[in-house]
């Protein structure tokens, strides 16, 4: 009985392998796609100048941020995601140090946001609710991993 996995654990494991499933593909996505992205948001850029106000400003901003930082923030989030993915499978395996290395893959993708979003942008703020979250649940678990 000592090496069953609590439901609780097993299903913030399984919830852990689709988001970092997930990541793993958005990171690979953003990776091959970012130019294209990149010509996109400048065409929204220029409309929205045409507007006029602080919208086009910020567009401007991100855009830069994404010229600068792009690959170097999907290549975070990539990263971030695959040590997450490894965390939890040894967290499957009931093997405490994986908390850490999810920790740490957790860590990865936060400042791969970041680099791009700021802390100005909402998605920054609010990209850290769910993570912490989940490292304070798996935290709970501790006590059944070895």
């Amino acid at each position: 009985m000592e090496n069953t996995r609590p439901k609780f654990l097993t299903t913030l494991c399984i919830l852990s392998f689709i988001g970092s499933g997930l990541g793993i593909l958005g990171g690979i996505y953003n990776l091959v796609t970012l130019p294209t992205q990149i010509a996109a948001i400048k065409g929204l850029g220029s409309l929205a100048s045409g507007l006029g106000g602080d919208l086009g400003k910020e567009l401007s901003s991100q855009i830069e941020s994404l010229e600068k930082y792009g690959m170097v923030s999907a290549g975070l989030s990539l990263a971030g995601s695959l040590v997450c993915l490894f965390g939890v499978i040894q967290m499957w395996k009931l093997v405490k140090n994986g908390y850490f290395i999810y920790i740490g893959g957790q860590l990865l993708a936060i400042v791969g946001t970041f680099l791009i979003m700021g802390t100005s942008w909402m998605a920054g703020p609010i990209g850290m609710i769910f993570p912490l979250i989940f490292i304070a649940l798996y935290g709970l678990n501790l006590k059944h991993l070895r």
